[in-house]
């Protein structure tokens, strides 16, 4: 049942942030006066929490905040509240120049942060997600964030630049059915987005641009894949937009719908470098523009259907 208005006591902006005031943090907020037990609640974004007296604690309980006046705010929906990141400090410590995120926490990125030529490793399990106007950026050889191997992804709302010679975001398949899932993200790199699959496992991208260099391309889509979805993306930059490299039949399912493609003199919007490398390919509704080429001559095969994409007829 929804409780009412006056049953909700506090909105936070952020439920564990030790050196927040009242104003953005649960813990700096004083209790006296308040009722505890079943009236006094505060929400977030992700987590519910009460304020129950000390006589109630149970370790059953998977988050209790001390709270300031007497009592303690206990979890009570919502699972792993996010971590609101607002300088470097709030993420794990880099060890080696890696920032590896904790398991199960989804990591909330407030303005700009410029992880210094660190980089970032998602966890199993881990998210990384941005409020209003996000950025992550560094200057690196290697991804300025890598998923782990073989473990689900999660990436919303967030621009994440690499100035350096390495990719924006990599994620490795190893076919246990595993998948990556961005929206509404800006990625920008050699190339912004690097994927490399194992029959099995998935990709799902919505609403995004990827800004590839001279050098290089938007997204690179290499080796086994059972789906590969992207809708609704624009490829812009200086290189190609993207480009497919796995080997012969070895992407099940391939979809590129709703999608703008930018094509500089002498880059190509989507490029398979081997023939018949997609099994089922679809081109639906896409833009192309520029002095350059839509599409590469392998791309126009039987295994691929065009329908009301600019720049050639459908096939």
């Amino acid at each position: 049942m929804a409780r009412s208005q006056s049953q909700i006591g506090l909105i936070c902006e952020t439920l564990l942030s030790v050196g927040s005031d009242e104003r953005r943090s649960l813990q700096g907020v004083n209790t006296d006066g308040l009722i505890e037990g079943n009236r006094a609640f505060a929400v977030d974004v992700g987590s519910e929490f009460r304020l129950d007296p000390e006589s109630t604690l149970a370790q059953e309980f998977d988050k209790i905040i001390t709270a300031p006046g007497g009592g303690n705010w206990l979890l009570c929906g919502g699972g792993d509240d996010p971590v609101d990141v607002y300088t470097l400090g709030d993420l794990p410590a880099s060890v080696g120049g890696v920032i590896t995120l904790l398991s199960s926490i989804t990591y909330r990125i407030h303005g700009e942060l410029n992880l210094l030529g660190d980089r970032i490793v998602m966890s199993a399990g881990s998210g990384l997600e941005g409020t209003g106007i996000a950025l992550l950026v560094t200057s690196n050889t290697v991804a300025a964030v890598t998923c782990t191997t073989g473990t689900p992804a999660r990436i919303h709302n967030l621009a994440i630049t690499n100035n350096g010679t390495g990719p924006g975001v990599t994620w490795d398949g190893d076919g246990d059915g595993s998948q990556l899932w961005m929206h509404d993200c800006s990625i920008y790199g050699a190339p912004a987005l690097d994927l490399t699959g194992v029959a099995g496992d998935s990709v799902y991208v919505y609403d995004c641009r990827f800004y590839g260099v001279a050098t290089s391309w938007g997204v690179e889509l290499s080796d086994a894949w059972s789906a590969v979805s992207f809708v609704g993306c624009r490829f812009l930059g200086d290189g190609d937009g993207m480009r497919i490299t796995s080997g012969e039949g070895t992407v099940a399912n391939l979809v590129i719908n709703g999608c703008e493609f930018s094509t500089p003199t002498g880059k190509t919007g989507v490029t398979q470098n081997t023939a018949d490398a997609v099994v089922q390919g679809r081109l639906v509704g896409n833009l192309f523009w520029g002095a350059g080429t839509p599409i590469d001559g392998n791309v126009a095969t039987t295994e691929w259907i065009a329908r009301g994409n600019t720049a050639f007829a459908d096939f």
